[in-house]
């Protein structure tokens, strides 16, 4: 079980790394991308696959820890949220969803195809609620958090100095 973790959580980082080297994404900021993009499916992973809860919250609860974190990113690496954001959402995209409605049509199967689309249409609303729900943190909690981690880094960067 543990290794199929690692492996999620590595398939899914690289693919959010590499979709934002698709949208040119600036190269500091990947590793951080990799780990969010990663972290979010391995939660939506562990709560609908371990625990058995429903897609719909699973993915609204990754959406919102994805949200979270990224808006983290960007205060603490003074960038757009969507150099973070966009990114590491991607794993969430149904696109198999999408791709079976889309063969479910050229087979002429309509019943099969509204199935899928219906499926694919409830996790995109879900991803947009997660961010909605996880953009109504005042932004004060992440300049907060941003404040405390730039002091760390100060402090540290101090002591290397000495």
């Amino acid at each position: 079980m543990i290794w199929k973790l690692v492996f999620q959580f590595l398939a899914a980082g690289i693919g959010t790394a590499a979709f934002a080297g698709l949208f040119h994404a600036p190269f500091s900021i990947y590793n951080r991308c990799f780990v969010i993009g990663g972290t979010g499916w391995i939660l939506y992973y562990v709560l609908a696959e371990v625990f058995s809860v429903e897609v719909f919250l699973s993915t609204i609860a990754a959406a919102v820890f994805i949200t979270f974190f990224a808006r983290v990113s960007a205060v603490v690496r003074l960038m757009p949220v969507t150099a973070f954001l966009v990114p590491a959402v991607f794993p969430l995209i149904p696109g198999i969803k999408l791709y079976y409605t889309i063969f479910s049509l050229i087979e002429g199967e309509e019943r099969a195809a509204a199935g899928y689309f219906r499926n694919a249409v409830a996790i995109l609303i879900a991803i947009v609620f997660g961010i909605l729900v996880a953009f109504e943190i005042p932004n004060k909690v992440f300049l907060a958090i941003g404040g405390k981690i730039h002091t760390l880094r100060r402090f540290r960067n101090a002591q290397i100095q000495k």
